[in-house]
């Protein structure tokens, strides 16, 4: 059963013609071809313009509301009867209405935005973590070499060789800060 309603703005003649285009001679058989009402596309732009039918015995699986088509090939789409089939009693649809698919979109799109936003909050985060493990090593490499630096070196190692030990074991302290630099080491120089 098909209830059409027509636009503000509809001409008693666009209301006889978009009458004759939802007619139904019995259930499921439409009273007219669309050529016989006029141009084919005319009809369908008035129709759909100024237009639409709500089918009564189909209803939306989320709000129960009839669902509503501007076309007949929108009203194909759907199936809601098929030969010798025609529902008389209202059944639930396969798809939402207009309005609660609309509300869907609207929900997907803000859970994508929120989705994204909280992507990119975790990056940040796990971004200023790591600068401040990077800067909390290299705060300990120079408190390491401020403390070490005013210590007595061992009276056997020639003055050269202390400060080799001390550049290098800087050196690798800070590789270890920014790998994987070429880390050097007092015995041999390897990658990381």
């Amino acid at each position: 059963m098909l209830e059409v309603h027509f636009e503000d703005g509809a001409s008693a003649e666009d209301e006889r013609l978009c009458l004759a285009y939802w007619a139904l001679t019995e259930p499921g058989a439409w009273s007219h071809k669309v050529a016989d009402i006029g141009s084919a596309s005319m009809v369908t732009r008035t129709v759909k313009a100024l237009s639409h039918a709500r089918l009564l015995t189909l209803l939306c699986p989320q709000c129960s509301d009839p669902l509503t088509v501007r076309t007949r090939s929108e009203l194909a789409t759907m199936r809601p009867w098929s030969m010798g089939e025609f529902p008389l009693e209202a059944r639930a649809a396969n798809v939402p209405c207009e309005q609660c698919h609309a509300a869907a979109a609207q929900a997907r799109q803000r859970a994508e935005r929120l989705t994204a936003e909280e992507r990119r909050q975790e990056a940040e985060r796990a971004e200023a973590e790591r600068r401040a493990a990077d800067q909390a090593k290299v705060d300990n490499a120079g408190q390491w070499l401020a403390d070490h630096r005013s210590r007595a070196e061992p009276a056997e190692l020639p003055e050269q060789a202390a400060d080799a030990l001390a550049l290098l074991t800087m050196i690798e302290i800070m590789a270890r800060a920014w790998q994987p630099l070429r880390v050097a080491s007092p015995l041999r120089w390897c990658c990381a």
